[in-house]
């Protein structure tokens, strides 16, 4: 027989020691996870007491009453347990009423028929008193509901050990450390429970189990003040990073990518069926491009790009290391910001403020012209030396000059929404034909050739031929004759511009769409390649001086298109154009 005073003096140190870190530990937390800790405090507590309460009964009938008293805390530790691992590793959501109803049914239950058992004998078949009353109890042949009892806290027991094991497989270095503790204290039951039921001991069997509850609970007790266990949850954390919208990597020091969350799963299209193939830092191809290290020694944020489908993706990244207690690195976090649509506003509204700009200078040079030639007109009017046609003939010509001036305002006043200044789809002979009604082709003969092409670019596109006409009339010196047409070239549209003037010379030629070259005044071939811009082509040079000017418009594949139109539409189209 077990000597008293072995027995007694561990329950009471159990019991008081239960009860005092229930309390701490109340006092020291805030989170819910706390609470199924301090119920396995308390049950263990009543645990320790009722047993001894039990060993110390002098009757069998003593005995019965405080075992089943004990029981409370035998049928319901093991779900306890389960409730902390399942708050600890961070699955809250399988914390429900409806789950924790049919985790206490068979506890409940088994609890039950122990204490009904005289009725039906199926927890103990049968008692019998043991050889020496002091310090002792009965002993029982257990039943089936005890069996069924026992399994089912075994079952719950692994799935506890399990849940444990696999966060501590997933986690972080730093991580594993907390995850640790928890799971020696739930392994120290599961050891005590084989060896009393296999009998390898002479200490009672609830008692092991006591003394192993005891170091369980103070394992996490010492964790919760050494890893902070109920301060920050690692799993629950984990849980956080697992649903955040920026994407999470962590790269150890051998460069192994050893956790990657879902949002970063879709920015790199590393799915999980190809994480296997992924594991290293060399799969993620933007840090190919960047200096790591400078962003993380700097603090600095990197910019990157990743195509995916096709396009290009644009994201902020934030590099940091990760160190351990000792201060030594374990690796970096990267965490990952998708700025699309950020950098989509932020190119609209550079796109907005050039459009706006090059449409002032656009209004004020052709308001300019038009003001020079009602200028001029009315200086021979107010002379007095005209004919009566010659007046009447420089009239409709100021009248014509106030009709485009009062057309341009109307334009830029549209042009201000610029909602709808996106790119639309334009018939390039009537953009040539509007750009004839601002007078520039006045004194050229013009002859196009551009039949039924249409192309997607933006509404100031008939300025570039605004401006390209008035720089033949003006800098073209004994020009006379302007072609226009276009080609197909590797896809490509080119639209051709080319007149009969002196050509441009082979040192200007490079500084022609310059912003600051303005020869004479004029507004510029800048303002004309800007809007090539904005319609996503471009404008170039490739005439010989001496020969003409010739001036290229290029529109890439899927900004042209070639459709046939109403021929008789379009002449009377031209002919109101004309008369404006």
């Amino acid at each position: 027989m077990i000597d008293g005073t072995l027995l007694s003096v561990p329950l009471l140190f159990s019991s008081t020691l239960s009860v005092g870190l229930a309390v701490i530990t109340w006092r020291m937390s805030d989170l819910r996870t706390k609470g199924p800790f301090i119920c396995l405090l308390i049950a263990n507590a009543w645990l320790s007491a009722t047993y001894l309460l039990e060993l110390l009964s002098t009757n069998i009938q003593e005995m019965l009453l405080w075992n089943d008293m004990e029981y409370i805390s035998n049928v319901f530790i093991p779900p306890l347990f389960l409730l902390f691992t399942l708050r600890f590793v961070g699955r809250d959501s399988a914390v429900n009423w409806k789950n924790m109803a049919a985790l206490f049914a068979v506890p409940t239950l088994a609890l039950a028929m122990l204490w009904t058992n005289d009725i039906h004998h199926s927890f103990y078949s049968s008692i019998a008193l043991p050889p020496e009353l002091y310090m002792g109890t009965f002993v029982p042949t257990y039943g089936p509901w005890f069996y069924i009892l026992t399994v089912y806290s075994f079952l719950i027991a692994a799935l506890s050990l399990y849940l444990l094991l696999n966060a501590f497989v997933r986690s972080s270095r730093y991580l594993r450390q907390k995850v640790s503790m928890v799971l020696a204290s739930c392994t120290l039951p599961m050891l005590a429970f084989i060896v009393g039921l296999l009998q390898l001991t002479d200490l009672p069997f609830t008692f092991l189990m006591i003394l192993a509850f005891v170091g369980s609970m103070t394992l996490m007790f010492v964790g919760a003040y050494r890893y902070e266990l109920f301060s920050i949850m690692p799993l629950a954390l984990d849980t956080v990073v697992e649903r955040m919208k920026d994407g999470v990597v962590v790269i150890d020091n051998r460069g192994h990518i050893i956790h990657i969350n879902p949002s970063a799963e879709r920015m790199l299209d590393a799915t999980t069926a190809g994480r296997k193939e992924r594991r290293t830092a060399d799969s993620l191809p933007f840090l190919k491009s960047v200096d790591l290290e400078d962003a993380i020694s700097t603090d600095r944020s990197l910019e990157v790009s990743i195509p995916k489908d096709g396009v290009d993706h644009y994201y902020d990244v934030q590099a940091t290391a990760m160190s351990d207690q000792s201060g030594a690195r374990t690796g970096v976090q990267l965490i990952i910001r998708d700025i699309d649509e950020e950098r989509r506003m932020k190119d609209q509204l550079l796109k907005a403020n050039t459009k706006l700009s090059i449409m002032s200078m656009v209004v004020r040079h052709d308001t300019m012209n038009q003001v020079g030639v009602i200028h001029g007109y009315s200086e021979l009017i107010s002379s007095g030396h005209l004919k009566s046609e010659d007046m009447s003939r420089y009239g409709e010509r100021i009248k014509e000059a106030v009709k485009y001036i009062e057309r341009q305002f109307n334009f830029a006043t549209d042009y201000q929404s610029l909602g709808r200044s996106d790119p639309v789809w334009q018939w390039m002979q009537l953009v040539l034909a509007k750009a004839k009604t601002s007078g520039a082709s006045e004194g050229l003969d013009v002859r196009s050739e551009l039949g039924p092409l249409s192309v997607l670019a933006d509404p100031m596109l008939e300025k570039v031929f605004t401006i390209l006409l008035n720089n033949t009339r003006k800098h073209g010196k004994k020009a006379y004759q302007v072609n226009i047409g276009y080609k197909i070239e590797n896809g490509s549209c080119i639209v051709f511009y080319e007149d009969d003037g002196v050509g441009i010379p082979a040192d200007v030629k490079p500084a022609v769409f310059d912003r600051d070259f303005n020869p004479h005044g004029s507004m510029g071939l800048y303002v004309a390649s800007q809007i090539m811009s904005m319609s996503g082509g471009v404008i170039r040079e490739t005439g010989e001086e001496g020969k003409g000017a010739r001036f290229e418009l290029i529109f890439p594949e899927g900004s042209w298109k070639e459709e046939k139109f109403d021929m008789s539409i379009t002449a009377r189209s031209n002919g109101q154009l004309k008369a404006d």
